[in-house]
């Protein structure tokens, strides 16, 4: 077993067993040189409009493609910015990515309560939730790389005992689908036939009221939901299967996908209860009326 000299947040250097099969610890991968610099320009809080934009630039051009291990929003990520967006986002901006969004979310669980995140990713709302006190999480991703990813930040924030991470796809019936990568954003692969993928990978997909039937899960604060194009054929057959007393108090849904010729998922949500509160460049939220 070889040892490892690795870096805390703080810079104090401290030596840690690496074992065999597993990532090194959070804090092996500290941000130096040209990154350290960024990483200072984004703790300014100057990373904003083009300024960010640049960072992102930058860090994709890296020719090194190891992680960066970093505090970012008062949580420890470990992130990979060349070929997902949103860990871009979480790194290079100085505010934190869908702070709007965030801010609702945190509202709803201000006494605890619970989030369904369905297209995890690394974590982001997740982390975040668990964060601002959300009692139980339940996080679904079927992309492998971004599972693991995501679990490696969960771990390094011993966020353990509150999120329940399920390497899983959520769709309209129980099988096994292809998930159609996309070549220079991981999370914005989907389970949509795209011409354009950089390849695919076998996932499991089961219906949503399945699988928090599983997980005993019979409140549901909020719902955020990011699966690519298929947030129709996920939301509704769970929905419309359920009392409503099971339906999530908030949703926080990805909206650039419901283009025209679409089937309209805003309208049939608001005329079957729910409010729409905010609507930003991406996500709509929306609130069940009591």
């Amino acid at each position: 077993m070889k040892s490892a000299m690795l870096a805390t947040e703080g810079g104090e250097n401290r030596t840690m067993a690496k074992s065999a099969g597993q990532p090194p610890p959070w804090g092996a991968y500290q941000p130096r040189g040209r990154d350290r610099l960024l990483r200072m320009i984004t703790r300014l809080g100057l990373a904003r409009g083009a300024t960010r934009d640049l960072l992102c630039r930058l860090y994709r051009a890296r020719q090194s493609k190891s992680p960066v291990d970093v505090i970012c929003h008062g949580l420890k990520w470990r992130l990979h910015p060349w070929d997902n967006i949103t860990e871009q986002k979480i790194l290079c901006g100085s505010k934190p990515p869908d702070r709007r969004e965030l801010e609702l979310l945190r509202g709803s669980l201000q006494e605890g309560g619970s989030l369904v995140d369905v297209g995890a990713n690394a974590g982001y709302y997740s982390l975040m939730a668990t964060r601002f006190g959300a009692r139980r999480v339940l996080a679904l991703e079927p992309n492998p790389v971004m599972f693991a990813r995501m679990q490696f930040n969960i771990a390094s924030n011993r966020f353990d005992d509150r999120i329940t991470a399920l390497q899983l796809g959520a769709g309209p019936r129980e099988e096994e689908m292809a998930l159609y990568l996309h070549p220079e954003d991981l999370g914005s692969s989907g389970l949509v036939a795209n011409d354009a993928a950089a390849g695919t990978v076998m996932v499991q997909v089961e219906p949503l009221r399945t699988i928090l039937a599983k997980a005993e899960l019979d409140r549901i604060d909020a719902l955020k939901i990011d699966v690519e194009g298929l947030e129709a054929e996920v939301l509704l057959p769970y929905l419309q299967e359920s009392e409503t007393r099971l339906w999530p108090k908030m949703l926080i849904m990805e909206h650039s996908h419901l283009g025209p010729g679409s089937f309209d998922l805003l309208t049939w949500l608001q005329r079957a209860g729910y409010r729409l509160i905010a609507r930003t460049g991406l996500n709509a939220v929306l609130r069940l009326v009591p």
